[in-house]
């Protein structure tokens, strides 16, 4: 697996749990934790793919693929709860859907 997908995968991790930890601690939620906690999910993915067959990368492909969707939802719903400003997601974001296009390419690489 490329040492790119896995860099950009920690980038996100980390601008995600800076964005969390500059909150005022009334703004921390339960969402927001959840979007730390699938920040690394999508990481930990990534990580587990790289010494697997084929068959078994492509599943922790789709795995972390599945993760981003979803932390995207959380990241929308700290949104809604007011906890964040879409204004300052909008880079997370904007990494996201690069990192889910690199998985992709990745994933039709694979037999």
């Amino acid at each position: 697996m490329k040492r790119d997908l896995l860099h950009k995968s920690l980038e996100l991790s980390t601008e995600i749990h800076q964005l969390i930890r500059e909150l005022p601690e009334e703004k921390q939620t339960e969402t927001t934790e959840q979007v730390k906690t699938l920040s690394l999910t999508v990481q930990s993915h990534l990580v587990r793919g790289q010494k697997q067959d084929p068959e078994e990368l492509k599943n922790s492909l789709e795995l972390a693929k599945n993760s981003l969707s979803e932390l995207e939802t959380q990241l929308l719903d700290t949104v809604k709860q007011r906890s964040l400003k879409k204004m300052t997601i909008n880079p997370v974001l904007a990494q996201m859907g690069i990192l889910d296009a690199e998985i992709d390419g990745l994933m039709k690489t694979i037999r």
